[in-house]
């Protein structure tokens, strides 16, 4: 049914509330798997970067990109259950069925994750090493 421009409460737009709403709370029940995993992300990629500029007393750019990438991938890594189980607690699953999770499904989705990690982590990387350079 086209209704054009002229706008009319129906049924229907009480139902679009009622599923707006749903995805709001779907959404937000992953909430704390998602900081817990970004939280666990943000601290090895920042502890890999330390551990590099300790190591090192040069500014080698490649090595720096290097580094980082690496660290991208191990804190994918190590995060990747968390990123499975709040994608489940997202998802219309029962809460028990989202606490059985097994290592082999908790990997589920893992090289795409890394891939998008280590091109962002490359970004930010290059990005900061040309400001670092200003200063």
């Amino acid at each position: 049914m086209d209704r054009g421009w002229l706008l009319l409460w129906t049924d229907d737009d009480e139902n679009q509330k009622n599923n707006n709403s749903s995805v709001v709370r779907s959404a937000l029940r992953g909430a704390h798997y998602h900081v817990l995993r970004n939280a666990g992300f943000a601290v090895i990629v920042a502890a890999g970067h330390s551990i590099n500029k300790q190591s090192h007393d040069d500014d080698d750019k490649w090595r720096n990109i290097g580094v980082m990438s690496a660290a991208a991938i191990v804190g994918a890594v190590l995060t990747q259950p968390l990123d499975t189980l709040k994608s489940r607690a997202q998802s219309s699953m029962e809460q028990s069925q989202i606490k059985e999770i097994r290592f082999k499904s908790s990997m589920s989705g893992l090289v795409p994750r890394c891939t998008q990690c280590v091109i962002a982590i490359t970004i930010a990387a290059t990005i900061f090493e040309h400001y670092d350079k200003l200063e």
